[in-house]
């Protein structure tokens, strides 16, 4: 059996061009996305950098909850003499406010237990949301087996004051 393919045209990185960045300098940008000119240009790769894991991530542990960014590409195919073609990258960085804690609550348990579980969270009022802190805190609450597992997305929840940049959080617990 043969199966023809026809792998068309390879690109490399061209210009990498930034706007609406004020949080990381663009050498930290390319470092995260991992990308630098000249090399193959990865754009499953990109969109999981700057959507997921990389800077989406980067951004949330300083606070910018409300991250979103704008991608956009330019193709430049090879001239005869060339057997690789050119993709320009322009990225529109739309940061938002870095959110502090204005308060962390938790809700059906006494006082006292409140004040136990809220050791686990190493975020304190008045400082920078950091979610990769927060999610590591409801994990460590979470191994003590003492209470439901508790699921960041059915009993967390997380109020947002734009005006103020702060945000709110309860936490649900059950107890067994």
């Amino acid at each position: 059996m043969t199966i023809p393919i026809e792998e068309g045209i390879r690109y490399r990185v061209g210009q990498i061009k930034t706007t609406g960045a004020t949080a990381f300098s663009n050498e930290q940008i390319s470092k995260t996305l991992r990308i630098k000119s000249g090399e193959i240009a990865d754009g499953r790769a990109l969109r999981n950098n700057l959507y997921e894991n990389g800077l989406k991530k980067a951004y949330d542990d300083k606070g910018f909850i409300q991250y979103d960014v704008d991608y956009y590409h330019e193709l430049v195919e090879p001239t005869p003499d060339q057997s690789d073609g050119v993709v320009n990258i322009s990225i529109n960085f739309n940061e938002g406010s870095a959110f502090k804690v204005s308060k962390i609550q938790f809700v059906g348990v006494d006082k006292q237990t409140s004040q136990s579980l809220r050791r686990f969270i190493s975020i304190k009022d008045n400082q920078i949301f950091n979610k990769d802190e927060f999610v590591k805190g409801i994990e460590a609450i979470n191994a003590t087996n003492n209470f439901a597992p508790l699921d960041a997305d059915k009993d967390v929840e997380i109020a947002t004051d734009d005006e103020d940049a702060l945000v709110k959080i309860t936490i649900k617990v059950r107890k067994f």
